[in-house]
C-alpha cells in the first residue's frame, strides 16, 4: 500500500491503534448498511398492504422493489430518516478508514 507521501508499507507496518480503527470501522460500515435493509424487511414482512385507520398506519411507504405497506406517521418518518442518513454514515465511515490508512507514516529512527 501507498499513503499520501507515496510511502511504502504493509498491513503489519502500522500501529496496533490503528488497525483496530481500521477494523471497527469496517465493522460500522456493515452494521450501518444494514440498518435500512433489515428495517424493510422488517416493514414488508410485519405492516399491513391496506390502509388500517383504527391503528393510523395510513402512510404509504414502497420497500422490497417496490411493495407497498403502510405504517404510522412516526414510523415511517423513522424509515425516511434511516433511507436518508445511511449514505452519510456509510459514506463517513470510508473516509474514515481511507484517512487511516493513507496518512500513516513509518516513524523513521537515525
Amino acid at each position: 500500500m501507498q499513503n499520501l507521501w507515496r510511502e511504502s508499507f504493509e498491513w503489519d507496518d502500522l500501529p496496533v491503534w490503528r488497525k483496530v480503527l481500521i477494523v471497527s470501522l469496517f465493522a460500522m460500515f456493515f452494521v450501518e448498511g444494514y440498518q435500512p435493509f433489515g428495517k424493510e424487511i422488517d416493514i414488508y414482512t410485519t405492516a399491513p398492504s391496506k390502509p388500517v385507520p383504527e391503528t393510523k398506519q395510513v402512510v404509504p411507504i414502497h420497500v422490497n422493489h417496490g411493495y407497498l405497506r403502510y405504517m404510522t406517521e412516526k414510523e415511517a418518518e423513522d424509515y425516511r430518516w434511516w433511507n436518508d442518513m445511511t449514505p452519510v454514515f456509510i459514506g463517513v465511515t470510508v473516509l474514515g478508514m481511507v484517512a487511516v490508512v493513507m496518512t500513516y507514516r513509518e516513524v523513521k529512527s537515525d
